[in-house]
């Protein structure tokens, strides 16, 4: 019964920590968001709206997150790993957590991406698509 119990408390731990963790990650989302110039002024009840429509995908090192050329309709999050890209010719550069792009795709200004950009490690990207 003891075993029982004690299992019974680990796995309440366990869920509240996952809960905590949740609500920090939202909590990161919101702050990002409300940097960007589109999200400027909105209040955090809309953007936590937002961050609840937006999935997430998960790419591995090597794998193509976005590719010159392609239509593009989605706002991308870097959460979690790092990438490399670079945009028409453009010397490579670095992505870590917190880089934004494809804000341009969101409003419908651009059609397709100029961006060309890989993982490196094991990326997570939330995304918010116009659909």
């Amino acid at each position: 019964a003891k075993r029982l119990a004690r299992e019974a408390v680990a796995e309440a731990t366990s869920a509240a920590r996952a809960a905590a963790a949740e609500e920090a990650m939202k909590a990161d989302i919101v702050e990002r968001l409300s940097q960007l110039p589109m999200f400027v002024g909105c209040g955090s009840r809309f953007l936590e709206d937002v961050v609840l429509k937006m999935g997430a995908e998960v790419f591995e090192s090597g794998e193509t997150i976005i590719r010159e050329g392609m239509q593009c309709r989605s706002l991308f999050l870097l959460c979690l790993g790092h990438a490399e890209g670079s945009a028409e010719g453009q010397p490579p550069q670095a992505w870590a957590p917190g880089a934004v792009f494809g804000e341009e795709c969101i409003l419908g200004v651009g059609g397709r991406s100029a961006l060309r950009l890989k993982a490196k490690s094991r990326v997570v990207v939330r995304v918010l698509g116009r659909n």
